[in-house]
């Protein structure tokens, strides 16, 4: 994954910082934004169950030793950025990278974070390790928010800057939960018994 430059353009102007040409790789905005850029990529997918981030995964068997009370152990997804719930909706517990539960099988609802396989991405991408993301737009303006803020913290010291790109991003993150809620709101199967 490459960093988008755009996104990444315009959080550095809400700072008034200097913007990013398409070969920088050096100057201090650049290494500024490839600190925080995946970080907070990261940190925005956790805020809330984004729509088009959801994926489902039949989880594997995980055969280390279990010193929990439940009676299964799950190997989570590789790119497994936020757990939803399981298909079951059995109670589980996360350790680590092992979801614990009493389910036989797991099949698990989760947000990806575009993590790859070891080996299986671009060396000469700016984060080689994660396929780059391709989310609803309110995910983008969060994210751009958020990293607009941690340049506010980091470059001008204004904490009062930071809390209102903060403020921005948690309003918009918002806004996408309850568009989530609403597109998750009534969607069960029916009754494989009623016939019309």
């Amino acid at each position: 994954m490459n960093i988008d430059r755009q996104l990444a353009n315009r959080a550095l102007s809400a700072v008034g910082e200097p913007q990013l040409n398409e070969t920088d790789k050096e100057s201090k905005s650049f290494l500024l934004v490839k600190k925080f850029y995946l970080p907070t990529m990261l940190e925005s997918l956790e805020m809330i169950p984004w729509t088009s981030g959801k994926k489902r995964a039949r989880l594997e068997k995980d055969l280390s030793e279990n010193h929990t009370d439940y009676s299964g152990a799950f190997k989570l997804p590789i790119d497994c950025g936020k757990i939803i719930e399981l298909k079951d909706k059995s109670y589980y517990i996360v350790e680590g990278k092992t979801l614990y539960t009493d389910a036989a099988e797991a099949v698990l609802l989760y947000i990806t974070n575009g993590k790859l396989p070891e080996g299986m991405g671009n060396v000469d991408d700016d984060f080689p390790d994660y396929d780059p993301p391709e989310y609803e737009a309110m995910f983008y303006q969060a994210f751009e928010l958020r990293l607009a803020s941690k340049f506010a913290l980091e470059l001008s010291g204004k904490p009062e800057l930071h809390k209102m790109l903060l403020q921005e991003a948690a309003m918009i993150e918002e806004a996408a939960y309850r568009n989530t809620k609403t597109l998750s709101a009534g969607k069960k199967k029916g009754n494989s018994w009623w016939f019309d």
